[in-house]
């Protein structure tokens, strides 16, 4: 696409003017984005663009990558970390996009493969459970709709009680009932309808993890690509841990064992004792009975010996007390925290997995003759063995650790006992190797991608030099100056002080109860969120205002509906309200920074991170600390305002915001300028007359 049909699109009475009166904005940078974006498709490249709230990226960027595709440049990938960011494009931006081409407008949104029923497994699951009160249950809950679906995405699917969780491992798509002839979109595999959909489609609608699997283990079921515009690209770096990092929880050990059947627990040995009754025609159950009831028993007893595993490893020395977590290996002072049974146990466990794998062989070549393949009993059963086997690769692995590149840590969980866990300390080699240096033309885009104008930090991160990539950094459309009233409070006990939590639930009450409007309160700890909740919801409830707090009220869908109900409300809410939170307007008009989002320096990534920094001459705090707190600075800031007609009051309770020299680089961050505030009584006073003066304006 030239740039004079760009122009022709986005210019103030263009195209896009056309078709979205009477809402259409004119704003200069969507524009700029636009041309840049369909530069990078033509001519290959990698573009990071930093677009604010407000500058349209979406249909920047989703009206050339239409065009490319168009253009039989192959498919354009558009990834989104969050499932509200690729919900609006969907429902809202591709819309109006097809209004804007007189050519049928392909996109296929694609998940991950434990996404999409599989019949089969679901057949097959009711034939082992359908006798069961569970099983009956489900059956009840379900059934309607695995025969209606269209699609067969789970999150389509009805509801289920949290006990009843564990179903979907035993009926979503998997590998090995995939790899058979019996196998097809004809026959109702919505796994490999939606990839052969895809292989069809303009744009393929993926989020970071589909991405990163495509990347990391080519296994996503993508179509070849060589273009792709990832949204919310700040998260990239964090997205690209998760296929690289693995866990072994005591809860999770002891229900894969369990899975090899025994003592009730429906498993293997129950699976192959069911097949060999189905198939009546053969000798299986005299052939096989002896050594499946060996096998139980060997089962039981490495479930003992799994748990004393566990048991001695808490009584270590060593062992972390309370909610602390242990570092180990590699570079720490515990380089072999654990006790010798561990190593004892994965040995006769590897052992007794090969007694299991030798007796499906043998029955698999038993079966060969048969045109049909492997029926699915003895599928299942394979899965659950090669289940517990990456297991125990894992525990293997965590028991040895060898890699100086990556961090191990011994937590304790309240719902999974002890967990042991890793994750690799940088991604950005992986990243270059399997991503910049494999495609041809990348937009990473985010309305928080640079640091004070520039892209150094991020790209480290990413893992380019400064030579490999363009940067662009787009400008505000919004006149914050004039719609945000800023204030840092000074005369506040320290967020580390005792005394700061009460400090904080008084200063919010009488501030509701003052400017009774919506007010949105973000934490860095749910342990503080949820102290300053107890203090706060009688004095709230006794003035009429309802106070929803994330974790105590809900989860994140139902304390946002019951925020947007009519009525002035409090929200106290912590990680995932700091971004991707659309509130508009009056649905939200204060905002609360209880404490500056500083990284916490035991968690073990970051203690490891600062450390590796310091043995190579960094300072910790300037490279890494201070950068990352920015970042989260500038996000949190972002939920405030969404539109131009939007006011609100920014209130930062951390007197370090005022006192510390690094405190300036904050405020810079979000291009507004902040008063000095000593009491929460001079805030209130503040915002009367900020509110009030909007009204003036409005008039």
């Amino acid at each position: 696409m030239d740039a004079a049909k760009l122009d022709e699109i986005f210019a103030p009475t263009g195209v896009l003017a056309k078709v979205l009166a009477p809402d259409f904005e004119y704003r200069s940078e969507q524009g700029q984005l636009a041309g840049a974006v369909d530069r990078i498709l033509r001519q290959g490249g990698l573009l990071l663009a930093e677009a604010p709230t407000g500058v349209g990226k979406s249909l920047a960027y989703l009206i050339p990558a239409v065009q490319a595709a168009l253009s039989k440049r192959g498919p354009v990938v558009i990834s989104t970390y969050t499932r509200s960011l690729q919900d609006q494009i969907v429902e809202k931006e591709l819309p109006r996009v097809r209004r804007l081409f007189d050519r049928e407008i392909r996109a296929e949104v694609l998940k991950g493969r434990a996404n999409y029923l599989c019949t089969t497994r679901y057949r097959h699951f009711l034939s082992e459970f359908g006798g069961t009160q569970d099983g009956e249950r489900i059956d009840r809950r379900l059934t309607g709709w695995v025969e209606t679906t269209e699609t067969g995405e789970i999150a389509q699917a009805p509801s289920l009680e949290p006990r009843d969780q564990w179903i979907w491992g035993r009926i979503t798509s998997e590998g090995r009932f995939c790899g058979t002839a019996r196998c097809t979109p004809e026959t109702g595999c919505y796994y490999k309808a939606s990839r052969r959909r895809a292989r069809e489609a303009h744009l393929l609608i993926v989020n970071h993890a589909l991405l990163l699997i495509d990347l990391f283990e080519q296994g996503s079921g993508l179509p070849d690509w060589q273009s792709a515009i990832i949204d919310e690209a700040h998260h990239l770096p964090r997205a690209a841990a998760e296929p690289l990092s693995y866990s072994v929880s005591q809860a999770g050990l002891e229900g894969l064992l369990k899975g090899l059947g025994g003592r009730g627990e429906p498993g293997v040995t129950d699976l192959l004792r069911k097949f060999f009754r189905t198939d009546t025609s053969s000798d299986w159950k005299e052939l096989y009975s002896d050594r499946l009831r060996e096998l139980e028993t060997e089962t039981a007893r490495l479930l003992v010996q799994a748990r004393d595993f566990w048991d001695e490893l808490r009584a270590r020395p060593e062992f972390p007390r309370g909610n602390e977590r242990l570092r180990y290996g590699p570079a720490t002072e515990v380089s072999d925290p654990f006790p010798g049974t561990g190593v004892d146990f994965c040995g006769a466990a590897r052992s007794h997995l090969g007694r299991f794998d030798a007796l499906t062989n043998q029955i698999a070549a038993r079966l060969s003759a048969s045109s049909s393949g492997e029926p699915p009993l003895l599928l299942e059963a394979r899965q659950r063995i090669d289940e517990l086997l990456e297991g125990l690769t894992h525990l293997e692995e965590l028991l040895t650790p060898s890699e100086r590149s990556r961090v191990y840590w011994i937590e304790p969980q309240a719902t999974r006992g002890l967990a042991l866990r890793t994750a690799p300390l940088e991604v950005g080699k992986e990243l270059r190797t399997r991503l910049f240096q494999c495609k041809s033309a990348l937009i990473l885009t985010s309305a928080t991608l640079a640091l004070e104008g520039k892209f150094d930090h991020p790209a480290r991160k990413l893992g380019v030099r400064a030579d490999e990539y363009e940067g662009m950094v787009l400008q505000s459309p919004f006149d914050l100056e004039r719609q945000v009233s800023a204030a840092v409070l000074a005369g506040q006990p320290d967020p580390r002080d005792p005394q700061y939590r009460s400090a904080l639930a008084s200063g919010l009450a009488a501030l509701a109860r003052t400017v009774r409007r919506k007010m949105l309160v973000l934490f860095t700890s749910h342990e503080m969120l949820r102290g300053v909740e107890a203090e706060l919801r009688q004095p709230l409830a006794d003035t009429g205002i309802r106070l929803l707090a994330q974790g105590v009220d809900g989860g994140q869908a139902a304390i946002k509906a019951g925020f947007l109900e009519d009525g002035p409300a409090v929200l106290l809410g912590a990680a995932t309200f700091w971004e991707g939170m659309d509130f508009p307007g009056e649905e939200l008009e204060l905002l609360v920074m209880a404490r500056l989002p500083f990284l916490v320096p035991t968690d073990p990534v970051v203690a490891a991170t600062a450390e590796r920094m310091q043995a190579e001459g960094q300072d910790p705090f300037r490279t890494y600390f201070l950068p990352e707190a920015l970042f989260r600075f500038r996000q949190g800031f972002g939920r405030l305002i969404r539109r131009r007609g939007d006011r609100g009051l920014f209130i930062v309770a951390d007197p370090r915001l005022g006192e510390q020299g690094y405190g300036a680089r904050f405020k810079a961050a979000v291009g507004v300028p902040f008063r000095v505030m000593q009491s929460w009584e001079g805030v209130a006073e503040e915002a009367g007359s900020f509110f009030a003066a909007g009204r003036r304006e409005d008039s």
